[in-house]
């Protein structure tokens, strides 16, 4: 069973989430805001993340580059309108909101399926890079 790391900070949206993806199959880790989904991240075992981008504190592209970083497959879930092409650069799949719930399991079973199989951790480096800025 793949566990997704979720990441909302609108409590009900949160829920939401949680119960689709759960039904669908999935274990969920759920974090409403970028610190917390970092550690959530730093304690390994999270083979998918799902990000919205407007999370309090930190961007939720924080997030989505700590995971590529990782060799974690990454679906960001928004309501702006950026590039699809920098997303789809950077191997992202990109989940505009509104979005029905099939498309969310879809986006989530696209990014696992895209999820290069030799990928080297390197959450740490990343880590610490982080906090010396």
């Amino acid at each position: 069973m793949a566990r997704v790391l979720v990441a909302e900070d609108e409590e009900e949206i949160l829920v939401l989430l949680e119960t689709v993806l759960d039904d669908a199959g999935f274990a969920v880790a759920a974090a409403g805001s970028v610190a917390a989904a970092l550690r959530i991240l730093d304690e390994g075992g999270i083979d998918c993340v799902l990000t919205d981008l407007g999370l309090p504190g930190q961007s939720g592209m924080v997030l989505a580059q700590a995971a590529s970083a990782a060799g974690i497959p990454v679906v960001v879930a928004t309501g702006s309108m950026p590039e699809s092409e920098a997303f789809e650069a950077a191997g992202w799949q990109l989940l505009r909101k509104p979005f029905r719930m099939h498309d969310l399991v879809t986006a989530i079973e696209a990014a696992l399926a895209a999820r290069p199989g030799d990928a080297v951790p390197v959450l740490r480096d990343f880590l610490e890079s982080m906090a010396e800025r």
